[in-house]
């Protein structure tokens, strides 16, 4: 697993928007900007995964522990479990995942909660007896009552093509909203 590194985006959300590489990931952003009042995050209470049928497969929320920022996924739906090849859902992040991957999935959870802003990225996932695949993934912040990040919505697309290995040629990369 390769360390996160994030970068920004100069154009705010529509700019962030556009740099998405699926069509999944662009349809739960604009679920999400659906419900995002103005001025405040979405809370957990305004998202609904039954609106976003089609996405249910690949949707996970993870809740965000404070002060640590410790991520625990709450729902990995099953499109996770079959690219992680175990289930998810009720676990920690470090507990739950190889070091490498876990440090790398805290680190998405640590920057979306602190800069409270949607992040996107690629690595790749290896593992003993199953394929290289790419994971595609978006993080999307929700707030808790005090209006901290408490959770995020996210979707995850694995990927094992030629077609794959052109779209991830930054594999790695965590491109943050500015």
């Amino acid at each position: 697993m390769q360390e996160a590194q994030f970068t920004q985006s100069q154009d705010g959300y529509r700019g962030f928007r556009s740099h998405l590489p699926l069509p999944e990931l662009q349809k739960l952003f604009d679920y999400w900007l659906e419900r995002h009042p103005e001025g405040a995050l979405p809370r957990r209470a305004d998202i609904d995964p039954v609106h976003i049928p089609s996405l249910l497969p690949g949707i996970c929320l993870m809740e965000i522990s404070q002060p640590e920022l410790k991520a625990k996924v709450r729902l990995a739906g099953t499109r996770l479990r079959e690219g992680y090849g175990m289930e998810l859902t009720g676990r920690m992040l470090d507990e739950a995942l190889p070091p490498d991957e876990a440090r790398y999935w805290q680190a998405v959870a640590h920057r979306v909660a602190v800069q409270r802003k949607p992040a996107y990225g690629v690595t790749r996932l290896m593992g003993e007896n199953r394929p290289t695949f790419h994971q595609v993934w978006l993080r999307l912040p929700l707030a808790g009552e005090n209006g901290d990040v408490a959770m995020m919505i996210g979707y995850d697309a694995f990927l094992l093509s030629k077609k794959a290995d052109a779209l991830v040629k930054d594999s790695g990369k965590i491109v943050q909203i500015a």
